[in-house]
């Protein structure tokens, strides 16, 4: 497949901390941004696929091996029955057998990125006011028919993609810390505990896209904020009807 060139100006921080990073991961800066730019565009996960799959990094600084081994050094006079194990993770740091690691890493996964941490609330908020705005419709609801009501429900992500399997694990640990009310933790419980078994992304995104129309276009006509998640009926038929 034939390939363009493209330019990208960046400040001279930002130019010197790719500069790094790619150093630390033994590539190229070029490299670096083509991954970028296929995780945007979804034909790479942005995280590490499959759910078992760990971070473990190529490089560790001089300063955090030493802290690390001071660290199985202490745990080892703490826990003289393992005491033999943190010393032969402690000698790994101290030496830098890179390949070995992946010990003391076991369990830590690959970064969920900001903005995909900030889409996911983005959804989740989304469907809180749904619900409610479900809720104050009172009598009216029934207007709805069963489909677009559970279409207005949030059914979770599929845990078998990995970007949304990720996801799905951000959802658990909001949830869990109480950030978000009883109604999510009500329709996570209802769809397999978050497990949607098909891939919801794609439509979640389109309904928040029209959802975002939507709650702009009230703001226009509905000064007091208190009413501006009020959707009527048809507004309600508009966000699920996205959802395609």
């Amino acid at each position: 497949m034939a390939s363009d060139s493209l330019s990208l100006r960046l400040d001279a921080g930002t130019r010197a901390r790719l500069d790094r990073l790619a150093q630390q991961r033994g590539t190229k800066v070029s490299e670096l941004l083509r991954e970028a730019v296929a995780v945007a565009l979804g034909d790479r996960p942005a995280t590490a696929p499959g759910t078992d799959a760990t971070a473990v990094p190529e490089y560790l600084t001089v300063v955090q091996r030493h802290t690390l081994a001071l660290l199985h050094q202490v745990l080892g006079h703490l826990a003289p029955e393992d005491a033999d194990e943190h010393r032969h993770r402690a000698e790994a740091l101290q030496q830098g057998f890179v390949g070995a690691y992946g010990e003391e890493f076991t369990g830590i996964r690959e970064e969920l990125p900001l903005a995909e941490c900030v889409l996911v609330e983005e959804i989740l908020g989304m469907f809180e006011q749904l619900h409610h705005a479900v809720t104050r419709l009172g009598e009216d609801a029934a207007d709805l028919d069963e489909e677009t009501r559970d279409v207005l429900e949030f059914g979770g992500f599929d845990y078998q993609v990995p970007r949304e399997g990720r996801m799905a694990g951000y959802v658990r640990h909001l949830l869990a810390g109480g950030l978000w009310g009883k109604p999510l933790a009500d329709q996570v419980a209802r769809h397999d505990r978050g497990n949607s078994h098909s891939p919801r992304l794609g439509r979640y995104q389109a309904m928040l896209d029209t959802y975002k129309i939507v709650t702009e276009r009230r703001r226009v006509t509905h000064r007091q904020s208190s009413r501006l998640y009020e959707f009527t009926v048809e507004e309600l038929r508009e966000i699920a009807v996205a959802a395609g």
